[in-house]
């Protein structure tokens, strides 16, 4: 998660700011340069996007993704297209996911991705533990621990067409995960800014994301725009019989390329995904979902209208400073009312 506007967002963190401005610079000077996202399709919580009610956090924090990358004018792809700019010509933002058959049952999941990984110009890696996020880049939040890789030896290699000298360990390392991920083999990865592998990625994500919308009407996708147009999609699938559905499996799972889908950007645009001032969630601060941080005075705030409203936070956990609190993990558990023990009466 990451922001523009430092002054009424709590999130400080400007690493969407570089990459638009590094953009910028490529689309003035009239630049080839490409940048590649992978990400997973949604956070790591669970629930149910159909069921607003049961999936509250989930939902919020889809939600601040969306903000960040695809989804406004404040987004990264939003203000591109205000400066003008068509986004999909420097960038793609990418998810991956897979299937398979359980007895006779097709199913399928997305693969979480949860490294944290930079190929830069096939000359530079940097591999470590720091999201992106305010926990992460401000610097004296979380411990993070990261090694940047220059490998001095040197390989022949291409570059937007021309002779290119790489540095083995990052060339190899991108490659091996592109053409695992991406379905594809290394003549066709070698250079990744060349027009041909961009214009092929671009089709392969959208084909597979067409293949798994047929087969599953799986979600987040941007087929659903509304809670209601999501449930539609699931229903054509459920009605289908076991046997038609394994039929359909089989007719195109082998179009499925690799692993690579389109990160949706216009999934959910017309719901509201925020914390409603009714849910349970609404109770702890905005930052404990953006960065997450909450101040002890506002915490002791928000506590007390727990305890008014019959409800417990049972845990809170990762202290990181004397004044904060770093990554609420907390649940919320209505109290039990005390059984009052009735005695019988004897006669």
């Amino acid at each position: 998660m990451s922001s523009y506007d430092t002054i009424d967002c709590p999130l400080k963190n400007k690493v969407a700011e570089a990459l638009f401005n590094r953009i910028l610079i490529a689309h003035l000077n009239n630049e080839n340069f490409k940048v590649f996202i992978v990400i997973p399709l949604y956070p790591g919580y669970s629930g149910d996007f159909a069921e607003p009610k049961q999936s509250a956090v989930l939902r919020a924090l889809f939600d601040y993704e969306r903000l960040t990358l695809g989804h406004g004018q404040f987004s990264l792809l939003g203000k591109l297209e205000l400066e003008g700019i068509e986004p999909s010509d420097y960038i793609q933002v990418l998810a991956l996911r897979t299937h398979g058959c359980v007895n006779d049952m097709p199913l399928t999941e997305m693969i979480y991705v949860h490294s944290k990984a930079f190929v830069i110009d096939d000359r530079y890696a940097l591999i470590g533990s720091a999201n992106v996020n305010d926990r992460s880049m401000l610097g004296y939040r979380d411990s993070e621990l990261a090694v940047v890789i220059e490998d001095e030896d040197k390989i022949d290699s291409v570059m937007g067409g021309k002779i290119y000298k790489a540095s083995r360990f990052a060339y190899e390392l991108r490659t091996k995960l592109m053409m695992e991920h991406f379905g594809m083999v290394e003549g066709e990865v070698r250079d990744p800014v060349s027009k041909s592998f961009w214009k092929a990625l671009l089709e392969r994500a959208h084909r597979n994301t067409e293949i798994y919308r047929e087969i599953f009407a799986c979600d987040p996708d941007d087929a659903a725009r509304t809670v209601a147009e999501l449930r539609k999609l699931r229903e054509e699938v459920r009605r289908r019989p076991q046997r038609e559905q394994l039929t359909i499996y089989h007719q195109l799972k082998d179009e499925i390329k690799g692993h690579v889908v389109e990160w949706p950007t216009h999934f959910m645009e017309n719901e509201d995904l925020t914390l409603s001032w009714t849910q349970l969630e609404s109770l702890l601060p905005q930052e404990t979902y953006l960065c997450p941080i909450i101040l002890f005075p506002r915490l002791l705030l928000r506590y007390t209208a727990l305890g008014v409203l019959g409800l417990s936070l049972i845990h809170i956990s990762e202290p990181t400073r004397p004044l904060y609190i770093s990554y609420a993990v907390f649940c919320l558990k209505k109290k039990k009312k005390k059984k009052k023990n009735k005695k019988q009466k004897t006669t």
